[in-house]
């Protein structure tokens, strides 16, 4: 049996519980935060406009995995897939799927590989910025009610941890950036 991470006199059986509290408290904080999320988006939805280009629309209408790419190609600039699939840990065919319904929205494009004419990058369009942008504010927002009654130093050490806790897709990351990532 793994002990790794037990404390003093602690039980090796107990563990397994810790970890489905972990469990159950991550799934129940990641359920409300979609629900607040949801609750925002049918709120918005009531007042879209068409001066907002389909902004508002299309912002609810993204799923996880379409908007971690945009997410991706806004922090990182002009990527190419391949890299894409690396950071975030997806197929990659669930990743060209995703890039070629996200062209056609119009909110990426493919654009030639300045270092490799055979090779193209994914880029974001405009449009494709507007929406992180705005899902990003949204998000921060429902995070900020959902965080309402915690301290300064809660919520340093909540992101410490959180920082921790996905450690290894940033060394992925940095891996993929330096060009050292495994195929």
């Amino acid at each position: 049996m793994d002990t790794r991470g037990l404390q003093s006199g602690e039980q090796p059986g107990a563990h397994g519980t810790v970890l489905e509290g972990v469990e159950r408290n991550l799934s129940e904080l990641l359920h409300r935060y979609e629900a607040l999320h949801a609750a925002h988006a049918a709120h918005d939805r009531g007042r879209e406009s068409p001066q907002d280009g389909g902004v508002v629309a299309a912002s609810w209408d993204v799923g996880v995995l379409a908007y971690s790419l945009l997410r991706v190609l806004h922090d990182r600039g002009s990527t190419r897939p391949s890299d894409a699939v690396l950071v975030l840990d997806f197929e990659r065919t669930a990743v060209s799927r995703c890039a070629t319904r996200l062209e056609r929205q119009g909110l990426i494009t493919r654009i030639p590989d300045p270092k490799d004419a055979r090779a193209r990058l994914l880029c974001l369009t405009p449009r494709g910025r507007s929406i992180v942008l705005r899902v990003r504010t949204e998000k921060t927002h429902v995070l900020n009610l959902a965080l309402a009654t915690s301290t300064g130093p809660d919520i340093r050490e909540l992101t410490r941890f959180l920082n921790r806790l996905t450690g290894t897709s940033a060394t992925r990351e940095h891996k993929v950036v330096k060009g050292l990532a495994e195929p």
